[in-house]
């Protein structure tokens, strides 16, 4: 009779728990944060122009086009354009991404860090009008 009721107790204890948990999800769940849409629907994106290095050498860009260069190297190492402050780790099996928004006119190098030898270089034009 004494080990029935600990059993019925333990089950009573037991069911309370798998409850209380379930409700604690629910609310973690509608109280969880969720990201923005990235694009506002009747709004243009940036212009996204998309390189790779070092096979295209030069990149052409505007300025405010989104900029994605995919940078490999033969060895482990890392791709940096020292003038923007962008830089990526690369590889001969998967390459660095450099991804930003060209803000500035100019030519820039885009260097390998370990010796700076150059893997290529960004060109960035004046935005048309």
């Amino acid at each position: 009779m004494l080990v029935r009721r600990v059993i019925l107790a333990f089950c009573a204890v037991f069911l309370a728990a798998v409850i209380a948990t379930a409700v604690a999800d629910r609310q973690a769940q509608s109280t969880r944060a969720v990201a923005p849409p990235q694009e506002v629907a009747g709004t243009p994106g940036a212009p996204v122009v998309r390189g790779s290095l070092p096979g295209d050498r030069v990149v052409r860009a505007n300025v405010g086009d989104v900029v994605s260069i995919a940078v490999t190297t033969t060895e482990p190492d890392e791709a940096t354009i020292p003038e923007l402050g962008v830089d990526a780790p690369t590889s001969g099996d998967v390459p660095g991404v450099l991804e930003f928004v060209a803000d500035a006119p100019g030519r820039y190098p885009v260097l390998r860090s370990s010796d700076q030898r150059p893997l290529g270089t960004l060109v960035v034009a004046p935005a048309p009008r």
